[in-house]
């Protein structure tokens, strides 16, 4: 973090350093469970942060040794905010992020942004759905919120590859985010006649509602494609605030463009500041193409190479 001579917070760079067989890992400490990463800057200090010519050295000089320093997924809005501290190359990464403007009343925003074929698949769900129960959408708070990361850990269990949700740690600290953060955090549960059907946890910020995780009884309502009709009425909920964007984060889901949303390609930045790294970084960038050109060919990706392992 960053102070100035008075000791007002000016900045704070939320990194970790790793060693990965061999290779000092210098990067974005969300260990992989992030969707943007992003500096913290106060914004009264931006213009004289990028005044600081010497802001990048003073910087280098505290960080300590590492191999990479490599900073992602990040938007292009953030790019210039990292490139405050250093100097990196910019990468475009393989995946997109997708939100989508709102504006109430939500009907009449769903009518022009939704096709209508997908329009009526929603409403036919819906129709269904509440002529044979009662559905409920409602935000849970506090200790009730924490205890909903629970079910939508159990939930999920099973339906994703190396889900991160179902790691302990990861389930402690959202239920720590959901338990503290009031106003902040907003935990939807959609329920038919008091039986949880599906939760989201979600961030919102500046207007911006950040979903990030679901967690849905399929078991139990996958006829009413419970998954959707949640994204619906969220987004209805969420349309009435000022300026709303509903932003289903990074991932190209298809289901995603029939909610009208725009991708936004996401990129990463990278910096090898000792041979080390431009060994590594090049037996990266190697693996990533033959892997890329596998799987277009339908083969299995190869393992990683060694040199490779700073990639996780």
């Amino acid at each position: 973090m960053g102070r100035d001579d008075q000791g007002t917070l000016l900045f704070v760079l939320p990194l970790i350093l790793r060693r990965l067989k061999g290779v000092r890992l210098l990067e974005t400490a969300d260990l992989g469970v992030g969707d943007y990463a992003a500096p913290i800057v106060s914004r009264q200090a931006r213009a004289r942060l990028a005044a600081d010519r010497d802001l990048r050295a003073r910087v280098r000089d505290t960080l300590p040794g590492h191999d990479i320093l490599r900073l992602r997924p990040v938007r292009p809005e953030q790019v210039d905010a990292w490139r405050l501290f250093f100097d990196a190359g910019l990468v475009p990464l393989d995946f997109a992020a997708h939100a989508t403007a709102l504006s109430a009343p939500y009907a009449a925003w769903r009518k022009t942004a939704l096709t209508p074929s997908f329009t009526k698949y929603l409403d036919r769900r819906r129709r269904r759905w509440e002529a044979a129960g009662t559905l409920r959408l409602d935000r849970l708070e506090g200790e009730e919120a924490a205890q909903a990361v629970g079910e939508i850990r159990r939930l999920r269990a099973g339906r994703f590859a190396g889900d991160p949700i179902q790691g302990e740690a990861v389930e402690t600290f959202y239920a720590g985010v959901a338990r503290e953060g009031r106003g902040f955090v907003h935990l939807y549960r959609l329920s038919d006649g008091g039986v949880p059907a599906a939760y989201a946890f979600c961030i919102a910020h500046a207007g911006r509602l950040l979903y990030l995780l679901i967690g849905c009884d399929y078991a139990a309502f996958s006829r009413h494609s419970p998954g959707l009709v949640l994204y619906d009425m969220m987004m209805e909920d969420w349309s009435r605030e000022p300026d709303a964007v509903f932003d289903f984060t990074i991932g190209d889901e298809p289901f995603k463009r029939d909610f009208a949303t725009v991708a936004t390609p996401m990129q990463m930045l990278i910096a090898t500041p000792t041979i080390l790294g431009k060994a590594a970084r090049l037996a990266f960038d190697v693996h990533a193409q033959v892997s890329q050109l596998r799987r277009r060919e339908g083969d299995p990706p190869p393992s990683a190479p060694q040199a490779g392992a700073a990639d996780t």
